[in-house]
């Protein structure tokens, strides 16, 4: 990844955030969703990340570390929790579990407890659209069982969606 970039991306989207509060005076809440990195074959039923999606991992976290992060949102599967873990240890956050079908328990999370707040979730390519779709987006774009290197930012106004970017930024 082009290294400008890399340092980029942090403050695109903290501006992301300061752009919607100062269109829209009040609470903020950033939602910034990725799916896992790559995983492997093995073990079949909750695979490890690849090399590669390690690799990933960690530039997630370089781009990522001074993004305001407040809290981090994995599911139960090994490849979500290894995606979030090196920003985890960077920012000495503990990941929050929500399993991949408690999506309900999820949504009212980011409204109510993490309300106000910058929330990194590392998700799947079915729960990423679906979230987003939860939140209030109107055609949440599909993810290919081969895309890795996307990132969304939702930035919520009081709960209510407002604004939504899409960036394939992982790419190193």
């Amino acid at each position: 990844m082009n290294s400008r970039l890399k340092r980029s991306l942090p403050v695109i989207a903290l501006l992301a955030g300061f752009l919607a509060a100062s269109l829209w005076p009040g609470e903020v809440t950033t939602v910034i969703l990725v799916r896992h990195a790559e995983k492997s074959a093995t073990p079949p039923d909750d695979p490890l990340l690849s090399s590669l999606g390690s690799m990933r991992a960690i530039a997630l976290a370089g781009m990522l570390q001074e993004a305001g992060i407040d809290v981090i949102i994995a599911s139960q599967f090994q490849r979500t929790r290894a995606t979030v873990a090196p920003l985890a240890t960077a920012l000495d956050l503990e990941p929050v579990i929500i399993p991949a079908n408690e999506q309900g328990r999820l949504i009212a999370a980011i409204r109510s407890a993490y309300r106000g707040k910058t929330v990194l979730i590392s998700g799947h390519s079915n729960t990423v659209p679906s979230i987003m779709a939860d939140l209030g987006i109107a055609s949440p774009p599909e993810i290919s069982e081969q895309q890795y290197d996307n990132m969304f930012i939702v930035t919520l106004h009081h709960g209510i969606m407002r604004s939504t970017a899409r960036m394939t930024a992982l790419q190193f």
